[in-house]
């Protein structure tokens, strides 16, 4: 392990020798040989195929070994062992023994902070005698005062996209936005951008032009939204776009979601440009991150939707994304994966294979990013964030994965603060236990010397405490009775039945395990959870009448019915209908229970289906009546009656997908709604209807 550059191009530790990569000649590494706790993946990542013993995993290592040197013998200058002293957790552990990097780190900067800690407890004894904990805890909790104070508002977060193979040195701030002018020339290999913050556009909102050297026009902020809903509109809306996208898209403002919220801003602005030599209008436009930065607001995989203007020749983009920060360094996505619990979509695990590459120094450094499990390089820290599958502009569907980056100058004052906590509590609630043990032992000691020489107690005395007893004895009646007799109902149904030799024993059955969203659950557990969903009930209570069985049958029977698909299932009661509406439907009768049969349901799924589809003509029909608009100059009168008939139509449309009748019609060739015969026209004060 010496410093000399033949000593550090062979060493075994990938973090160090990395940083002197360049200078050193190639050096080819095989894994330790070592005995896993558990199935553990090997250098190739693949699983290891016998982790049964030492010698197993040996022969695995030679092999590789032999099979290196058959096909690079000649290339290959000397082979060394290097020997692991004091290596006892990897010889019988091996991988499964060691902490990860991040954990090590955790640990290294744990055990400083106790040193410091207990050296700071001493001190604080000597001047505060025992208060010297409690005074300890009180450093913690003013540290972490002072921590967020200081460092709560400078640390700054960070998202970065990667599709599965791409590199990039870009991650966007997502609580600023900015709105991007680039020099948009086809083939080059740079652009030339002009970021306008997004303060500056809530600043001129309504007022001054925007003026900046390097643009052959000037911006005029007619409107800025910070959060917006964006929808699509017709020709005929009024909009305040004169052209491009803008012209078929409509934004209005939206209040800004909070920070409990998990939703992200939409901004959007209307901004008029004009030229600045001879001030021609080139029109106004809609610039919206709704359009311009979809893949990032929605880690879509297609491209962005960005107007582009020419200007004396030259073409120029406008798109209205997050803030953009560029590393110094770049980031490479070698793997993404998703690891889903078993039997279900519920995601268990996201991790990142990423390689960071720093171009002034020619370093790589590879790393895996998992939940919980962050990886630290150039101070800020990356974590597993997000995942999805997008589409392609090829066509081919790619994994996704969404990096949180995270600058905290004052990241490590919290660890330090709990530490210091942790022995000033100890310390304290420590010492305040051993001087209560004391009290109480010397208070038992005198207590008894006191009471050594008292004289016999008297008969009336002795009678009291006869009496006494006599009545605490009596009290135990009550309380073991009442137990008693909850023992005789709950442990026969505890105990349960034994079934008939010639009988299916279903309580075991029931016991067998299954793999239910992503946990391992008894039979008995799925099947009483999915009764209690349709019926409300965790039993099925047969019909007598039926080929089927009768009286009480369990869940785990007809689930197992269910999916040996038994004829007597479908005569089973176990859907429960409490709906008067649905009942007339499916044209069924009330009865006790409230519980009905497959067969008996089965009559109305053609009225059911023609009821959804209603549904949904109601939406579309409501989604137009939405985006209708009134002609200007309409009086406020005739608009508030415009509304109000809106909000009646919507009423009358939910209320007769119930309403034998009363269904309202779709005209599908005109694409609009004609009124029912419950809509009853509003006419304002001026007579208009």
């Amino acid at each position: 392990h010496g410093d000399t550059l033949g000593a550090i191009g062979v060493g075994g530790v990938d973090r160090f020798t990395a940083m002197f990569a360049p200078l050193t000649f190639e050096a080819i590494r095989l894994p330790t040989p070592g005995l896993p706790a558990g199935p553990s993946p090997t250098a190739d990542g693949g699983p290891r195929t016998d982790p049964s013993g030492l010698a197993a995993t040996a022969a695995e290592t030679l092999d590789r070994l032999e099979q290196l040197l058959t096909q690079q013998g000649d290339d290959i200058a000397a082979v060394i062992m290097e020997p692991l002293v004091q290596a006892a957790g990897m010889l019988f552990g091996g991988e499964a023994w060691r902490m990860n990097d991040p954990g090590l780190r955790i640990m290294w900067q744990l055990i400083q902070s106790s040193v410091a800690s207990l050296v700071m407890l001493a001190g604080l004894v000597m001047v505060f005698g025992v208060r010297g904990g409690n005074v300890l805890i009180h450093i913690a909790v003013g540290m972490l005062m002072f921590g967020q104070f200081a460092f709560g508002d400078r640390q700054i977060e960070e998202r970065m996209n990667l599709i599965e193979g791409q590199t990039s040195t870009m991650a966007c701030r997502t609580d600023e936005v900015e709105l991007a002018v680039v020099a948009a020339d086809e083939g080059a290999e740079t652009e030339s951008v002009t970021a306008i913050a997004g303060r500056l556009l809530a600043a001129r909102d309504g007022g001054e032009p925007i003026v900046l050297e390097g643009l052959p026009f000037d911006i005029e902020v007619l409107a800025y939204f910070p959060n917006s809903l964006v929808t699509r509109v017709g020709p005929v809306a009024k909009n305040r776009a004169t052209t491009g996208f803008g012209k078929s898209w409509l934004a209005t403002e939206r209040p800004p979601e909070g920070g409990a919220s998990s939703r992200s801003n939409i901004a959007s602005a209307y901004v008029r440009l004009k030229e600045r030599e001879g001030g021609k209008d080139l029109g106004t436009y809609l610039v919206s991150q709704f359009l311009n930065d979809r893949s990032q607001l929605f880690m879509a995989g297609e491209g962005d939707i960005c107007d582009t203007l020419d200007v004396a020749g030259e073409p120029w983009r406008l798109q209205l994304r997050f803030r953009r920060e560029y590393k110094p360094y770049s980031v490479t996505l070698d793997d993404v994966r998703r690891v889903d619990y078993s039997a279900s979509d519920t995601p268990r695990d996201y991790s990142s294979f990423v390689t960071f590459n720093d171009p002034a120094t020619g370093a790589e450094q590879p790393g895996r990013i998992w939940m919980n499990n962050p990886v630290r390089y150039k101070g800020e820290t990356f974590y597993q964030s997000q995942y999805s599958q997008v589409q392609l502009p090829d066509g081919q569907v790619g994994e996704m994965t969404g990096l949180q980056v995270v600058e905290n100058a004052g990241w490590l004052i919290p660890y330090v603060a709990c530490v210091l906590a942790f022995w000033g509590m100890l310390a304290h609630f420590g010492g305040t236990f051993v001087r209560f043990a004391d009290r109480h032992e010397r208070e038992l000691t005198n207590g008894a010397e006191e009471h050594g020489d008292e004289q016999l107690p008297s008969r009336r005395r002795r009678g009291e405490k006869a009496a006494e007893r006599r009545a605490g004895q009596r009290g135990w009646v009550a309380p073991v009775l009442a137990l008693s007799l909850v023992g005789l109902i709950v442990l026969p149904a505890a105990r349960g039945r034994r079934p008939a030799s010639d009988a299916a024993d279903w309580q075991a059955a029931g016991r067998l395990p299954v793999m239910h969203e992503g946990r391992i659950k008894p039979l008995d557990t799925v099947a009483r959870n999915t009764l209690q969903l349709l019926s409300n009930r965790t039993t099925v209570k047969m019909p007598e009448a039926g080929e089927g069985p009768k009286g009480t049958v369990s869940a785990t029977e007809w689930l197992l019915a269910v999916m040996a698909n038994a004829d007597w299932v479908a005569d089973a009661p176990v859907f429960r209908v409490d709906a008067f509406e649905l009942l007339d439907l499916f044209d069924l009768t009330r009865r006790p229970g409230h519980r009905y049969t497959f067969n008996e349901l089965q009559g109305g799924r053609e009225a059911l289906q023609e009821q959804i589809a209603t549904a949904r003509d109601v939406r579309q029909c409501g989604d137009r009546l939405r985006r209708h608009r009134l002609r200007p100059g309409t009086t406020g009168s005739t608009r508030l009656a415009f509304h109000a008939g809106f909000i009646c139509w919507q009423l009358c449309c939910r209320l007769s997908a119930f309403w034998p009748g009363g269904t309202p019609s779709i005209g599908s060739s005109a694409g609009c709604c004609s009124a029912p015969s419950c809509f009853t026209p509003l006419r304002s004060s001026q007579g208009s209807t």
